[in-house]
């Protein structure tokens, strides 16, 4: 008596508490789900090394038997390798059919789909990149009127010195997530950024030299801007000359730019 009172107890527990986990699951679909794909996964694979092994150990005795001079070993060798050749053969080939069938049922069903939507997408980010492109050239034309150029002079010599201070805050004020400042020998001199390394990449070194050449040469243009791919991700640099006011000579540049953490151009 006390051995059904027992278990008729700890029946009514379990139950209990598998009306709580339950419920429990059906508030949090995403790990019921979880725990049903593990769950096949496993019991998937118990049953192919379980396959496996009645399979090897039935060949092993078919082996030992026939090694043994068993009456009859030769032909259920034959007829097990029969089985295995009308079993296989036609499974194989009903795969390969399959997933040939398959393959090509999907590259023509979703094929022109996926390209319409590749192409609406790059259509969608050229417009981002447009914009962003827009925004940084007029921002860099911003930021020079933050940044003072100084002619040094001491005796015989004169240098130039660029003051961009008064670029602090700006990111935050026009959300712009990167500031650099370049002297005319494209070294970076000033920039906002903690975390990013105070060499910028290959690109970026070749964009200044070519900007600072750009505006060299060209006096009337006030800013530029450009979409390129970088380390992975497409970004949107805009640029403008820091010129001396005396001489009218471009002394630097100040670098805008956004990143993007995808390469869709």
């Amino acid at each position: 008596m006390l051995v059904i009172a027992f278990s008729f107890v700890a029946l009514s527990r379990l139950e209990g508490r598998l009306f709580e986990i339950s419920k429990a699951l059906s508030n949090h679909p995403e790990f019921f789900n979880s725990v049903v794909y593990f769950g096949l996964i496993n019991i998937n694979v118990v049953l192919i090394l379980i396959l496996c092994f009645l399979l090897i150990r039935n060949i092993v005795k078919l082996l030992v038997d026939r090694r043994h001079g068993v009456i009859g070993s030769r032909l259920t060798t034959k007829l097990v390798l029969a089985l295995v050749f009308f079993a296989l053969v036609p499974t194989g080939l009903l795969f390969y059919i399959s997933t040939r069938f398959l393959t090509e049922s999907f590259e023509t069903w979703f094929s022109t789909r996926v390209e319409a939507t590749m192409h609406r997408t790059r259509e969608a980010g050229a417009m981002v990149y447009n914009r962003d492109q827009r925004r940084l050239q007029s921002l860099s034309r911003i930021a020079l009127q933050r940044i003072q150029v100084y002619s040094l002079q001491a005796g015989d010599f004169g240098w130039n010195e660029i003051n961009p201070q008064g670029l602090k805050g700006f990111g935050r004020e026009y959300k712009v997530a990167s500031i650099r400042v370049y002297d005319q020998d494209s070294n970076l001199i000033w920039h906002n950024e903690a975390k990013r390394p105070n060499e910028g990449s290959e690109k970026e070194k070749r964009f200044v030299v070519n900007a600072i050449q750009t505006f060299s040469s060209n006096r009337t243009m006030e800013s530029r801007a450009i979409v390129d791919a970088d380390d992975g991700v497409d970004v949107v640099r805009g640029v403008a000359p820091i010129v001396d006011p005396s001489t009218g000579v471009v002394r630097g540049v100040v670098v805008l730019e956004e990143r993007f953490e995808t390469q869709i151009l």
